[in-house]
């Protein structure tokens, strides 16, 4: 589909943060579509309900920043993941290394990860497991989380700083990866020390990569492009 022009149905104010950024580093939708959160550097998390937002907007009254729920974190977070498989469960990962698990139900945190050295940058619930989880940060290792297990089940090391990792679409064992020396590469987790794909191109840091379908990779890098990777052999 095709667009000459966006418009805009709805916007949140943000709230004023004493001493604090308001920066939202990360906003996703949960499997439904019924529910959004937003992170950032404010150390939150604010959970929000779509149709009423949405109903706000079209009665044209003035929309709040009212979230259903917040979660107060420690450290600036920088990403945040919906489990694609149980609808109240949220991911979120900071700058000090640290992955947290929530139920956005209730606001509670359900697990807790001393995960990484240095920051993560992205954490991604896995598509075809809902146990499952990823995280790449600062320190090059891109590692898998288990809910079931209080510490990493698998991890490889890139070699680079981890900028982005997203799971197959369909295969609970691969994971795409854009990383800080300008490739895009593809790692079969449970043979973690083989690169099944690696791509070059990008002249800058792959801040983001996501799959499209089962065999195509997209990629955006501060390069300022964009990039389509094909990767079956």
């Amino acid at each position: 589909a095709h667009a000459s022009r966006l418009r805009i149905p709805a916007e949140i104010p943000r709230p004023p943060l004493r001493n604090q950024s308001s920066i939202i580093s990360s906003v996703e939708y949960d499997r439904n579509g019924k529910f959004f959160a937003t992170a950032g550097v404010s150390k939150r998390i604010s959970v929000f309900d779509h149709t009423n937002t949405m109903a706000n907007a079209m009665q044209d009254l003035p929309i709040a920043h009212c979230p259903i729920v917040e979660m107060v974190t420690r450290s600036k977070l920088s990403c945040i993941s919906w489990n694609k498989f149980i609808s109240s469960e949220l991911a979120s990962s900071d700058y000090e290394g640290v992955l947290n698990v929530w139920d956005t139900s209730t606001g509670n945190l359900v697990h807790e990860y001393e995960a990484h050295s240095k920051r993560i940058w992205s954490v991604d619930f896995c598509c075809a497991d809902p146990k499952l989880l990823a995280t790449g940060s600062d320190d090059s290792f891109v590692k898998v989380w288990s809910t079931r297990s209080p510490s990493a089940i698998a991890q490889c090391d890139v070699k680079a700083n981890v900028c982005a990792v997203k799971w197959h679409p369909t295969q609970p064992h691969t994971v795409a990866i854009g990383a800080a020396d300008h490739n895009v590469y593809v790692y079969d987790m449970r043979k973690y020390d083989t690169c099944l794909n690696s791509f070059s191109g990008h002249k800058k840091a792959v801040s983001y990569v996501r799959w499209a379908g089962n065999d195509e990779i997209v990629s955006a890098s501060t390069d300022s492009t964009l990039r389509l990777w094909h990767t079956a052999n």
